[in-house]
Protein backbone atom coordinates (compact mmCIF):
# COMPACT_ATOMS: atom_id res chain seq x y z
CA UNK A 1 0.00 0.00 0.00
CA UNK A 2 1.46 3.37 -0.99
CA UNK A 3 0.34 6.98 -0.59
CA UNK A 4 0.94 9.36 -3.51
CA UNK A 5 1.23 13.15 -3.46
CA UNK A 6 -1.84 14.65 -5.19
CA UNK A 7 -0.60 18.21 -4.84
CA UNK A 8 1.56 17.90 -7.94
CA UNK A 9 0.09 19.61 -10.99
CA UNK A 10 0.63 16.65 -13.27
CA UNK A 11 0.85 12.90 -12.96
CA UNK A 12 4.48 12.84 -14.03
CA UNK A 13 5.37 15.05 -11.07
CA UNK A 14 3.55 12.91 -8.51
CA UNK A 15 5.65 10.91 -6.11
CA UNK A 16 5.21 8.28 -3.43
CA UNK A 17 4.91 9.76 0.05
CA UNK A 18 4.90 6.60 2.13
CA UNK A 19 4.75 2.82 2.20
CA UNK A 20 3.54 0.31 4.74
CA UNK A 21 5.15 -2.97 5.68
CA UNK A 22 2.96 -6.03 6.18
CA UNK A 23 2.89 -9.79 5.80
CA UNK A 24 1.89 -11.15 2.38
CA UNK A 25 -1.48 -12.29 3.74
CA UNK A 26 -2.54 -8.71 4.51
CA UNK A 27 -2.55 -7.76 0.83
CA UNK A 28 -3.17 -10.98 -1.05
CA UNK A 29 -4.51 -10.17 -4.53
CA UNK A 30 -6.09 -6.84 -3.48
CA UNK A 31 -9.15 -6.20 -5.65
CA UNK A 32 -10.71 -2.96 -4.42
CA UNK A 33 -10.20 -0.14 -1.92
CA UNK A 34 -12.33 2.46 -0.12
CA UNK A 35 -11.36 5.35 2.13
CA UNK A 36 -13.44 6.25 5.19
CA UNK A 37 -12.21 8.83 7.66
CA UNK A 38 -8.63 8.07 8.61
CA UNK A 39 -8.64 4.53 7.30
CA UNK A 40 -8.20 2.68 4.02
CA UNK A 41 -10.16 -0.55 3.62
CA UNK A 42 -8.65 -3.01 1.12
CA UNK A 43 -10.40 -6.22 0.13
CA UNK A 44 -8.42 -9.27 -0.98
CA UNK A 45 -9.58 -11.92 -3.44
CA UNK A 46 -7.26 -14.50 -1.92
CA UNK A 47 -7.77 -15.17 1.76
CA UNK A 48 -11.38 -13.94 2.05
CA UNK A 49 -10.30 -10.84 3.89
CA UNK A 50 -10.47 -7.08 4.32
CA UNK A 51 -7.28 -5.34 5.46
CA UNK A 52 -7.52 -2.01 7.27
CA UNK A 53 -4.79 0.65 7.29
CA UNK A 54 -4.46 3.82 9.36
CA UNK A 55 -3.63 6.59 6.84
CA UNK A 56 -3.66 9.64 9.13
CA UNK A 57 0.01 10.11 8.31
CA UNK A 58 0.26 9.50 4.55
CA UNK A 59 4.04 9.27 4.84
CA UNK A 60 3.72 6.34 7.22
CA UNK A 61 0.49 4.32 6.75
CA UNK A 62 0.04 1.57 9.33
CA UNK A 63 -1.66 -1.81 9.12
CA UNK A 64 -4.18 -2.15 11.98
CA UNK A 65 -6.48 -5.13 11.38
CA UNK A 66 -7.39 -7.94 9.01
CA UNK A 67 -11.04 -9.03 8.95
CA UNK A 68 -11.70 -12.51 7.55
CA UNK A 69 -14.88 -14.45 6.85
CA UNK A 70 -15.68 -17.47 4.67
CA UNK A 71 -18.70 -15.65 3.24
CA UNK A 72 -16.38 -13.36 1.26
CA UNK A 73 -14.36 -16.03 -0.50
CA UNK A 74 -12.88 -14.37 -3.62
CA UNK A 75 -13.89 -10.92 -2.37
CA UNK A 76 -14.46 -8.65 -5.36
CA UNK A 77 -15.76 -5.27 -4.25
CA UNK A 78 -16.33 -2.92 -1.33
CA UNK A 79 -18.66 0.02 -0.72
CA UNK A 80 -18.89 2.05 2.48
CA UNK A 81 -21.62 4.16 4.04
CA UNK A 82 -21.17 5.54 7.52
CA UNK A 83 -20.43 2.74 9.98
CA UNK A 84 -20.99 -0.08 7.50
CA UNK A 85 -18.90 -1.71 4.80
CA UNK A 86 -20.55 -3.80 2.10
CA UNK A 87 -18.46 -6.60 0.57
CA UNK A 88 -19.21 -8.88 -2.37
CA UNK A 89 -18.09 -12.49 -2.82
CA UNK A 90 -17.40 -13.59 -6.38
CA UNK A 91 -17.98 -17.35 -6.12
CA UNK A 92 -20.33 -17.41 -3.10
CA UNK A 93 -22.44 -14.64 -4.70
CA UNK A 94 -22.99 -13.14 -1.25
CA UNK A 95 -23.27 -9.60 0.05
CA UNK A 96 -21.66 -9.24 3.47
CA UNK A 97 -22.34 -6.31 5.81
CA UNK A 98 -19.64 -5.39 8.32
CA UNK A 99 -19.85 -2.90 11.18
CA UNK A 100 -16.71 -0.75 10.91
CA UNK A 101 -17.61 1.80 13.60
CA UNK A 102 -14.47 0.57 15.35
CA UNK A 103 -11.91 0.03 12.56
CA UNK A 104 -9.66 -1.75 15.04
CA UNK A 105 -12.31 -4.42 15.59
CA UNK A 106 -14.83 -4.68 12.72
CA UNK A 107 -17.72 -7.10 13.19
CA UNK A 108 -19.85 -9.08 10.76
CA UNK A 109 -23.51 -8.06 10.90
CA UNK A 110 -25.13 -10.22 8.22
CA UNK A 111 -24.77 -11.79 4.80
CA UNK A 112 -27.20 -12.42 1.96
CA UNK A 113 -27.04 -14.61 -1.16
CA UNK A 114 -27.60 -12.52 -4.28
CA UNK A 115 -29.07 -14.30 -7.28
CA UNK A 116 -28.43 -17.89 -8.29
CA UNK A 117 -25.39 -19.93 -9.27
CA UNK A 118 -25.71 -18.98 -12.92
CA UNK A 119 -23.91 -20.88 -15.65
CA UNK A 120 -20.36 -20.34 -14.34
CA UNK A 121 -18.53 -19.48 -11.12
CA UNK A 122 -18.22 -15.90 -12.39
CA UNK A 123 -20.98 -14.59 -10.16
CA UNK A 124 -21.12 -11.49 -7.98
CA UNK A 125 -18.72 -8.81 -9.15
CA UNK A 126 -18.70 -5.08 -8.35
CA UNK A 127 -21.15 -3.24 -6.11
CA UNK A 128 -22.12 0.36 -5.32
CA UNK A 129 -24.01 1.99 -2.45
CA UNK A 130 -26.56 4.79 -2.86
CA UNK A 131 -29.26 6.11 -0.51
CA UNK A 132 -29.97 2.96 1.46
CA UNK A 133 -29.49 0.49 -1.38
CA UNK A 134 -26.59 -1.61 -2.63
CA UNK A 135 -26.45 -2.29 -6.36
CA UNK A 136 -24.83 -5.63 -7.23
CA UNK A 137 -23.58 -6.94 -10.57
CA UNK A 138 -24.10 -10.67 -11.13
CA UNK A 139 -21.86 -11.66 -14.02
CA UNK A 140 -23.05 -15.14 -14.99
CA UNK A 141 -26.72 -14.09 -14.79
CA UNK A 142 -25.92 -10.78 -16.51
CA UNK A 143 -28.18 -8.97 -14.03
CA UNK A 144 -28.15 -5.94 -11.80
CA UNK A 145 -29.65 -6.64 -8.36
CA UNK A 146 -30.89 -3.95 -5.96
CA UNK A 147 -30.62 -4.72 -2.25
CA UNK A 148 -32.35 -2.74 0.49
CA UNK A 149 -29.82 -2.38 3.32
CA UNK A 150 -31.86 -0.06 5.54
CA UNK A 151 -31.80 -2.94 8.01
CA UNK A 152 -28.17 -4.00 8.22
CA UNK A 153 -29.19 -7.17 10.02
CA UNK A 154 -31.69 -8.16 7.35
CA UNK A 155 -30.73 -6.96 3.84
CA UNK A 156 -33.40 -7.73 1.25
CA UNK A 157 -33.25 -8.06 -2.53
CA UNK A 158 -36.03 -5.83 -3.81
CA UNK A 159 -35.47 -5.79 -7.56
CA UNK A 160 -33.34 -6.96 -10.48
CA UNK A 161 -33.03 -6.49 -14.21
CA UNK A 162 -31.27 -8.32 -17.06
CA UNK A 163 -28.86 -5.93 -18.69
CA UNK A 164 -28.90 -6.86 -22.37
CA UNK A 165 -29.24 -9.87 -24.63
CA UNK A 166 -26.11 -8.64 -26.40
CA UNK A 167 -24.05 -8.42 -23.24
CA UNK A 168 -22.46 -11.43 -21.56
CA UNK A 169 -21.68 -10.44 -18.00
CA UNK A 170 -22.57 -7.48 -15.78
CA UNK A 171 -19.30 -6.50 -14.11
CA UNK A 172 -19.18 -2.97 -12.69
CA UNK A 173 -21.69 -0.38 -11.57
CA UNK A 174 -21.87 3.27 -10.54
CA UNK A 175 -24.97 5.08 -9.32
CA UNK A 176 -26.03 8.71 -9.59
CA UNK A 177 -29.50 9.80 -8.59
CA UNK A 178 -32.09 7.38 -9.95
CA UNK A 179 -29.77 5.88 -12.55
CA UNK A 180 -27.29 3.02 -12.40
CA UNK A 181 -24.56 2.73 -15.01
CA UNK A 182 -23.37 -0.80 -15.71
CA UNK A 183 -20.35 -2.07 -17.61
CA UNK A 184 -20.34 -5.62 -19.00
CA UNK A 185 -17.57 -8.09 -19.85
CA UNK A 186 -16.88 -10.28 -22.90
CA UNK A 187 -18.91 -8.14 -25.30
CA UNK A 188 -18.17 -4.53 -24.45
CA UNK A 189 -21.48 -3.12 -23.23
CA UNK A 190 -22.45 0.01 -21.32
CA UNK A 191 -25.99 0.15 -19.98
CA UNK A 192 -28.06 2.85 -18.32
CA UNK A 193 -30.67 1.57 -15.86
CA UNK A 194 -33.55 3.66 -14.52
CA UNK A 195 -33.87 2.64 -10.86
CA UNK A 196 -36.59 5.09 -9.87
CA UNK A 197 -38.77 2.09 -9.01
CA UNK A 198 -36.41 -0.09 -7.01
CA UNK A 199 -38.67 -3.11 -7.39
CA UNK A 200 -38.79 -2.75 -11.17
CA UNK A 201 -35.59 -1.24 -12.62
CA UNK A 202 -35.59 -0.71 -16.39
CA UNK A 203 -32.71 -0.63 -18.89
CA UNK A 204 -33.24 2.56 -20.89
CA UNK A 205 -30.12 2.58 -23.06
CA UNK A 206 -27.30 0.25 -24.07
CA UNK A 207 -24.16 0.87 -26.08
CA UNK A 208 -22.42 -2.20 -27.52
CA UNK A 209 -18.91 -2.62 -28.95
CA UNK A 210 -19.02 -6.24 -30.07
CA UNK A 211 -15.38 -6.25 -31.18
CA UNK A 212 -14.10 -5.38 -27.73
CA UNK A 213 -13.85 -7.23 -24.44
Amino acid sequence: LVAADRAAQSFVKSHILGRVSFTTSHLNAPEDIEISGNYAFVINRTGASMSIFDIRDPTSPTFVYEFTDDDISECMSIAINGNYAYLSSWVNHKLLIVDISNPLLPAKVSSRIIGGDGGTVDRLRKIAYSSGYVYCCHQSENKLYIVDVSSSANPAVVGSVSISAAAVGAYSVAVKGNYAYVGCLAIGTFAVVDCTEKTAPVVVKTLVEADHY
